[in-house]
């Protein structure tokens, strides 16, 4: 049955990676990229990889504090395992590479599996209602020129709200989270009992570490910087290309990233960034030729130094390509 779903989600990400790929084309002049890359201003690329660098150095330093809090573990001890994992997210199918850099993490610090899981889903919490808070204040700057756009921005403005609420009472109301939760679990089928209930719990014990006001902030503060530093790395792209926008249309379509890479896609998440970059940029007068150049400078960029990290710390493993993607086969299914 396991095995039977993830064929499907492959099937499924496959699928939606073509037909993001083909509405990212249907538009562009595909005989002018060639040109338009060989035009690019390579001078930038320097600066995206140092904010691409420290984008990854923040995020270690913040998974450091949200692993313990009173004795935040080094970047320097999670760097390995997490671009390892990372490099895994860009080559294996199904996001495999989460639970390669839940396993080694594990070993590398000696924690149960359960509790690194549950700091990585905390991670995910703060990076969503981060960049849903980005785009709410994006939005605002923003007038809706459409009747579209503006149930698009309530529907953002709603998702914040929900977002910063979970993440206040998940901190600072624990108890009355926990009943709540307990009530609505207790409404499910025993067998979705079995398996949300564990994850929810694993989610609230995290944020245990960070009921410290100071940390809390700073951990925020992180979260806030991580994705305008990404932001930065759309935007430089864009300049690469001698395109004027506003730094607004970069937090756009970096959030239609993050979204669009949620999805079951295609390893890589070939067609889905390409998508985005054209889908967001036309918001703001790029044209899909332009766009779709944009997309391949950043991607390109982004695709190549992450996994050449990952490459890098998989020696230190002692792990080849397909020991990582057989190991992680075999760990999801324990």
């Amino acid at each position: 049955m396991r095995i039977a779903t993830s064929r499907l989600t492959i099937i499924a990400g496959l699928s939606l990676a073509a037909i993001f790929m083909w509405l990212a084309v249907r538009d562009v002049d595909l005989a002018m990229i060639g040109s338009k890359m060989a035009d690019a201003n390579f001078l930038l690329v320097p600066p995206f990889l140092a904010a691409l660098a420290l984008f990854y150095w923040l995020k270690a330093l913040r998974w450091g504090v949200i692993l313990d809090g009173a004795q935040p573990v080094p970047p320097r001890r999670l760097l390995p395992s997490m671009m390892v994992g990372f490099a895994g997210n860009n080559v294996l199918p199904v996001r495999l590479g989460e639970i390669v850099r839940m396993y080694l993490a594990g070993l590398d610090l000696n924690m149960s599996k359960s509790r690194v899981l549950g700091t990585m889903v905390l991670e995910r919490v703060f990076d969503a209602a981060t960049i849903l808070v980005l785009l709410a204040v994006v939005a605002l700057r923003l007038a809706p020129q459409s009747t579209e756009l503006a149930a698009a921005r309530l529907v953002l403005f709603l998702g914040t709200a929900v977002a910063v609420l979970t993440v206040y009472g998940l901190v600072f109301t624990p108890m009355w989270l926990a009943r709540t939760a307990s009530f609505l679990f207790s409404l499910l089928p025993a067998r979705i009992q079995k398996f949300v209930a564990p994850r929810f719990n694993q989610l609230r014990e995290g944020f245990s570490v960070v009921r410290n006001g100071r940390q809390f902030v700073s951990i925020l503060a992180n979260s806030f910087a991580q994705w305008l530093l990404l932001a930065g790395c759309v935007y430089l792209s864009v300049v690469a290309f001698d395109i004027a926008i506003t730094p607004l249309a970069a937090v756009v379509v970096m959030g239609l990233i993050i979204a669009g890479i949620s999805l079951p896609g295609a390893p890589g998440f070939i067609g889905t960034i390409e998508y985005c970059f054209v889908a967001g940029l036309s918001f703001f007068g790029v044209g899909a030729t332009d766009a779709l150049s944009i997309a391949i400078f950043y991607h390109v960029l982004m695709f190549v130094s992450v996994v050449a990290t990952g490459a890098y710390y998989m020696q230190r493993y002692g792990l080849s390509w397909g020991q990582l993607k057989a190991d992680a086969k075999r760990i999801k299914t324990t």
